[in-house]
Formats: structure tokens, sequence, C-alpha cells
């Protein structure tokens, strides 16, 4: 009985704290969507690596990667795009201490060395031609170099919420633009 009305009490604090339209259907580990060449896409199945790179915040304490350690974010869901179809949308969030995170936590070019990165990956086509000359199919945007930027606007109890909007292209040119994008998804740690 105890574990019934912990996981009720959980399940309703979560859904609670992300907010979306009442006709949207929420996954408890969140969601991510926005307006992807106009086309209104929601975001909100575990991609194909699952909650355990998913939700994720990897960090080192003892520098591992720079100075002040590996301090990663990864927020991956799966969803379709009308025109595309099935794509995983990714954003990473590099270089902050999640407990230093002071929101609104802005990512882009004047935030460098701290940065975003936001992938949209296409798993219908061989993942062996993944960001080569040729690939038409998979988008990557980077804040620190890109007309991209994330904005972490709320951290309470490793619920991240944020926003996010500008470009992401192939590396044949092709270009798709991200408007109202938003995020709102619980993270869980994991130390390295």
């Amino acid at each position: 009985m105890q574990r019934l009305y912990l996981f009720c009490l959980i399940f309703f604090t979560f859904f609670s704290s992300c907010s979306k339209p009442a006709d949207e259907i929420v996954e408890p580990q969140g969601y991510i969507q926005g307006y992807f060449n106009s086309e209104f896409v929601v975001f909100d199945h575990l991609g194909y690596a699952g909650k355990e790179t998913g939700n994720t915040y990897f960090f080192d304490e003892l520098g591992s990667m720079d100075a002040q350690g590996l301090n990663q974010v990864n927020l991956i869901r799966r969803g379709i795009i009308p025109s595309l179809g099935s794509r995983e949308c990714h954003i990473y969030i590099n270089g902050t201490p999640l407990d230093q995170m002071v929101t609104p936590m802005r990512y882009d070019k004047k935030a460098y060395p701290q940065q975003s990165s936001l992938v949209l990956l296409d798993r219908t086509h061989q993942l062996d031609t993944l960001f080569s000359a040729t690939d038409r199919y998979n988008y990557l945007g980077v804040t620190c170099a890109d007309p991209l930027q994330v904005i972490v606007t709320n951290r309470t109890n490793d619920v991240l919420k944020g926003t996010f909007e500008g470009q992401i292209r192939t590396p044949t040119g092709l270009i798709m633009e991200i408007k109202q994008g938003e995020f709102c998804l619980r993270i869980d740690r994991k130390k390295m």
C-alpha cells in the first residue's frame, strides 16, 4: 500500500510540474516540442537508447573532460515530423554543473565555453552515413557556432524546463528553422 501511495505521489508531482496542452499525451519522462520548418512536432517517446542516456546528467567531479569535470545533460525524445517521418530530437547541454546552474541559463554564441547542441536524427536511413558529407537526413546545430539558442528557464528537483530556437542543418547544407521550441524533462544523475 505504501508503494502504491508513493508511486501515485511521484506520478502526480511530475505531471503537475510539466505543462502541455490538455489534448497532448505526456509520458512521465517529459517532452520536447516546437515548430520544425513550420510543422508543429511533439517528441514525447523515449529515444532508441532508452532512459539510460535520454534523461541523463553525466558528471565527473575529478575533471576527466576539462578543469571542471564532465558535465553533460542529455535530453532525447522520439516523435514524427509529418513531412519527414520518425525522428529523434537530442538536446545536449555541456559545461555547466547542474547544481550550479542558475536559471534562466542561456546557451548561445556568447555563452561559450558552456554550450548546447541540438541534433535531429533520422533512424530510418543507414547510420553508417551519419553526418558524412553526403548525409541529407540528419540535422545538427551547436550554440557556440550556429544561429541557435537554448535557454534553461527552470530547474526544480531535477526537472529541466526551457526553450530553444534557431537553425540546424545537414552536412549537405539543408536548413531547418526551429521556432517556439520548448522542453520539460526529469533527468537522472549518473556519476562517471
